[in-house]
Parts: C-alpha cells; structure tokens; sequence
C-alpha cells in the first residue's frame, strides 16, 4: 500500500510538473473582475477567439510568476495562500510582507474619552493586553488616594447562574467601598474570581490575602458577609472585623417566624388559590371583569394579577398577602357568581379563599411585616450611607412588635408570630461595634437617646477609646501636625496675599505719631507676638494628644446642630465639619462607607449569572472577571 501511494504522488508530481512546462510558453489572461488575486493568477484560451470568460480554460488558474496551476473551483483561498506563502507578498501588493496587520487597538486616552467603544461586541475591544492596562492602572488611581477601604465579598452559587451544562463554575467577587476625598460614597468591584473545589474558610481566606496585596489595601478591614460559617472563619483568620448582612438576617428572622404552625395553614391556602388563578385563564378572565364592577371607584386596582411567593424570599410573601388582601371583593363576587365559571372552579376558589378570621390575621401580618419591609429598603440603599441606621431601625421595629402584642385585639395567631420575631432579633442583632459608632458619627443620632443611660456611656467610651487608637495620618488630617512628643497642633488657615504699598514714594503720607513726636523705642515683631499671645494661637501646642482628642470628642457632642444644617445630608455635614473635628472625621471615613447589606455584592451575583449562562458557558475565569469589572466600574471611573 506505501508503494501505491508514493507511486500515485509522484506521478502527480510529474504531471504537475509537465503542466506547469506546457504552460511557460502560453500566453495568460486576466479573469475580468476586480479581484487583486487575479492580477497575479491567469487563464488560457481555448480557441482564436476574444479573451473573455466564454473562451477561457476556467478550471485552471496558471500563477503569473512561477507559472505553477492550481484548480479554480471558485474560491480563492488556495490562490491567496500561495502568493502569500511562496512570493512573500500579500494581497495588496506589498513585498516582504506576509503578515497580515492587525486593526490598530483603541488607545487608553480614546478609551476614557469614548468609553462606550468597550460595549461593541468586538474582540478587539476585549484584547487582554489592553484591557489589563486600563485595569492595572486606571482605577487603582481613584482607589489608592484614600486609605480607609472596606471591603466587602460574597460567594456566587453556580446554580444560579443559569449555566446547565457546567455547574462547576462557582465565583466569590469582592467590592470595595470607600468615602473619597470630596466625601462621596464609591465602591469598586476588585475581583471576580473562580472558586476551584470547596469553598472551605482557608480558601477564602486566601483569596482575600491576594486581593489585599494586589491592590494594597491596609490591614485591617472591615468583612462584611452573609451568616455563612465559612466566612465568619475566613474574618477569624485574617484578623479582620467582620460584620453581618442585616439583609440577610432580617430574611432569616421573618422567615423563621413565618412558620408558626397556625400560620403556614393561611399561607397554604393563599398559594393554593394563587396557583389555580394562574392555571385558569377562566378563572383570571373572571377576576378581572369581577375588578372592573367592585373597583370602579379605584380604577388603579383593576389589572391587578394575584402574586406567587417565593420560598427563598420573605417579601414576596407579604406581597402575596397584601395582594389577595387587596382583591379579596372580588375574589368574593366570583364566589357568589355562580354564572362566571363552572361549579368546579368555583367550589375550588370557595375552599381556598380566606375566612373573616383568616382576613383579620392577614392583615394584622401585613403591618407587622411592612416594618421589616421598610428596614431592608432603608438598610439596602447603594447609594448613600447605612451603617449609621442599623440600629435605630431594629430600635423601631422592636418598639412596633411591643405595640402589636400589648393590643388587646391582636390575635393568638400574630401573637406567635411576634414571640417567634423577638427570639431571632434577640439571637441575631445584638449591639455590635460597627453599628454603634457609626451612629455616633451621624450628628442625629450621636445622643443615642434610643439606649439606655449605661449604653449610652459604654458607647461614648467606646468612641473615645477608637479615635485614641486610630493612627493619626497627616494626609487624611491636613490641618494637624503630629510632634514626636505626641502633640498635635492645628495650622491657621492660609491669609489673603495683599497688595504691597510703596509708602516712601508717597511724600503726601502723614503719620499722627510723626506729628506728636519722636517715639521712645519702636516696637519689634517678636514683641509683638509675645502681646498676642494671650489672645492669639501663637506657635505650636504641648498639650498630649489624648487631651486634644478628648477635647475634640466632647466639643462634638455639645455642639448644638443649627437648625440650616437640617437640610444637609449626613456626608455633606461631615464635609463642611471635617476641619474641625479631624480625628472623627477620619473615623467617620471610615466607619460610615461600610454598607450594611449585601445588595452591592447581589449585582455581581446577577451580572455573573448574566455574563455566564448556558450559552456563555466556555467564557475564561479570567474573562469573566475583566468582563464584570469593566461593566460594574467604567461608568465610574472613567
């Protein structure tokens, strides 16, 4: 068989080569169209006839300048290949030249000026090289001029990236948040990285470290994560504070206080009715005329569809509730309606719908939970701070559940409930560090006249003690100098330059003092300053610095708020106060930028599932990562 073969090539080969001879002495013409692969290629004629496509061999294509033949079955890639490969030339002519160039990369300049040529589904917008020298570069500029950083993680679940064919993808993204120098609260995706194996504490931990030292962040940070025992852990490990998503431990008090025995019979009925609606056109198309007679006078609630619950959601619970609250008139009409829909339907909309009792338990339910409705949208604002409202939201959901239990009229049923809601907030939000000085650092709530009279003075001590502690830095404190005997003392503010007065040249200028007489002795400026300095700041002060701070601590508390600041923001307060209280002003940088939820960390989670879905699902670790960092930080920092 190896003899056959080599035997066939080479009488190819020999036929080739007799072609390509009978073919040096032949006149070639061109193929008539405009292709520049032709100006090198050539046809044969076959008779006397004009040179055109009708009296040319067309299943041979001749090369101009080797006269070597090639079949021409309409594509021209073979032709290419060997104008390229054998005579160094490209398709435009050019010698020497048989590297195709690339398109020309997008500049960092055109980048920040234009940022929206990265959203163009090009890869040469997404070149790795380019992308990693805006990433190293341009953003760690923005993030490095601040030294408090809080840093924020959360592990993505491959389940719920919709990616079906490979569930082994698992991220852990981390968010930085910080208050700039113009006190404007930012945060930054820094990484989005794929979690290989079990996400033990160590792992994290260790991916944690490399974040840090990647982008030198200092070393201690503030952890904030969900009640994943892991994470707690990896906090340990590192010797950071870590601090509990309220989000997600509101979630877990109402959602263990929803399955009080008496209640999960109501919940059953309400998702049972809630169903056979969304299976029953009938019974929807019933609804919905039923709605246009019963709200007539409230045409806003006609169209409104009933809501299904989600299990892993505490909320939509309540929407569930309030929903069928809201349209149970004309759940009622449809019952008495025996004309609507079939008696099938309707003894299955009469046996799931709620009984009067059922109705009242609702709706002493819906009002209990509004309040934690309204902590979570309260705790979960991106864009403002939150830490310093922790505690006065659990203060008034607290005193809500008191008033609903000591109702006489609240039923045995929301009664549970409460008993069940107090447990958790007892179990899951005791008075932590974090939230506490946050709320002394808003000028509001700094009194903490919702604690008691001890708790108010532990917290004070508590303040006092972490400014004591805190490093000063003369690049967060500009107005203070630090001495090496541990004094600090604060610069006077820069005077207006004046205009220089030439007074000799003024012949007309009379001094009163000229006129009276000669002085005894003029006065230096050094004895001038030795006048003022009963009344000036004259030099530098010797007072230690825990005096200062103190001093600084208890002006901040006596001072009255006017009643002009009201309308000011908390970080607007702090910027036009931070000159005077500069120790506190560097801890409120740094306390106040900690969020206290986990719904910046949710948007990578959602991202992610976007970006690596099943039809996304070969998408590189590495892309992936430089894919949600541009999206979530372009509009930002560029």
């Amino acid at each position: 068989m190896a003899s056959d073969s080599q035997h066939a090539i080479e009488n190819l080969s020999q036929e080739n080569l007799t072609k390509n001879m009978e073919h040096e002495d032949q006149v070639l013409f061109n193929y008539p169209t405009r292709s520049i692969v032709w100006k090198y290629f050539g046809f044969t004629k076959k008779g006397l006839g004009p040179a055109i496509k009708a009296n040319l061999n067309m299943n041979t294509a001749i090369c101009k300048l080797c006269k070597k033949s090639y079949a021409n079955k309409g594509n021209t890639t073979n032709l290419l290949f060997h104008i390229d490969h054998d005579h160094k030339r490209t398709a435009s002519g050019d010698e020497n030249n048989n590297i195709k160039k690339a398109p020309t990369q997008p500049t960092i300049q055109a980048l920040i000026a234009n940022p929206g040529r990265l959203t163009q589904k090009s890869r040469t917008n997404l070149d790795d090289a380019l992308l990693k020298l805006i990433v190293g570069k341009a953003l760690p500029i923005s993030l490095v001029k601040n030294p408090h950083f809080i840093e924020f993680t959360k592990l993505l679940d491959p389940r719920c990236s919709h990616n079906t064919r490979r569930l082994d993808k698992s991220y852990s993204a981390v968010t930085a948040h910080f208050i700039d120098d113009k006190w404007n609260l930012k945060s930054a995706v820094l990484q989005t990285k794929k979690v290989e194996g079990s996400h033990t504490s160590e792992k994290i931990a260790e991916g944690l470290k490399e974040v840090q030292t990647e982008w030198k962040l200092p070393t201690s940070l503030t952890l904030v994560t969900d009640n994943a025992a892991n994470e707690r852990k990896a906090a340990e490990l590192l010797g950071w504070t870590r601090f509990g998503c309220y989000g997600h431990r509101i979630n877990l008090v109402v959602k263990h206080a929803l399955e009080v025995t008496e209640l999960n019979k109501i919940l059953g009925k309400s998702r049972r009715l809630v169903t056979f609606f969304h299976q029953s056109t009938s019974a929807t198309d019933a609804l919905i005329e039923k709605q246009k007679l019963v709200f007539s006078n409230t045409p806003g609630l006609i169209g409104h569809k009933l809501i299904t619950d989600v299990p892993t959601r505490w909320n939509s619970t309540l929407a569930m509730l309030g929903r069928l609250a809201e349209q149970l008139p004309a759940i009622m009409s449809i019952i008495f309606d025996t004309n609507c829909l079939n008696k099938t339907a309707i003894s299955t909309v009469k046996t799931y719908c709620l009984t009067s009792e059922e109705h009242s338990v609702v709706q002493e339910l819906i009002s209990v939970l509004k309040s934690f409705e309204t902590a979570t949208t309260i705790l979960c604002a991106e864009s403002s701070p939150t830490m310093h409202k922790v505690l006065p939201c659990m203060v008034k959901i607290k005193k809500k559940l008191e008033d609903v239990e000591s109702n006489p009229l609240t039923s045995p049923v929301v009664k549970k409930v409460i008993l069940k809601m107090k447990e958790e907030l007892l179990k899951r939000t005791q008075v932590e560090d974090v939230p506490l000085l946050a709320a002394l650092l808003n000028p509001d709530t700094k009194n903490l006249n919702f604690l008691t009279a001890e708790e108010q003075v532990s917290a004070r001590q508590l303040l006092m003690d972490t400014a004591l502690n805190l490093k000063v830095d003369n690049a967060a404190l500009p107005n203070v100098k630090v001495k090496q005997e541990e004094a600090v003392s604060a610069n006077l503010p820069d005077l207006p330059v004046l205009p220089d007065i030439d007074l000799e040249s003024d012949q007309n200028v009379k001094f009163e003092c000229e006129k009276e007489g000669p002085s005894e002795k003029k006065m230096k400026l050094t004895d001038m300053d030795e006048w003022f300095d009963d009344v000036c700041f004259i030099g530098e002060s010797q007072q230690p610095l825990q005096n200062l701070i103190e001093l600084e601590v208890h002006r901040y508390f006596s001072h009255n708020q006017p009643q002009s600041s009201k309308q000011q923001t908390l970080l607007q307060w702090w910027q036009a106060n931070h000159y005077f209280y500069p120790q506190l002003a560097t801890l409120a940088k740094k306390y106040l930028a900690v969020p206290a939820s986990s719904v910046p960390s949710e948007r990578v989670f959602s991202l992610a599932g976007i970006v690596v879905d099943k039809k996304r699902s070969r998408l590189k670790p590495d892309l992936v990562d430089t894919l949600i960092f541009m999206k979530m930080n372009i509009e930002t920092y560029w």
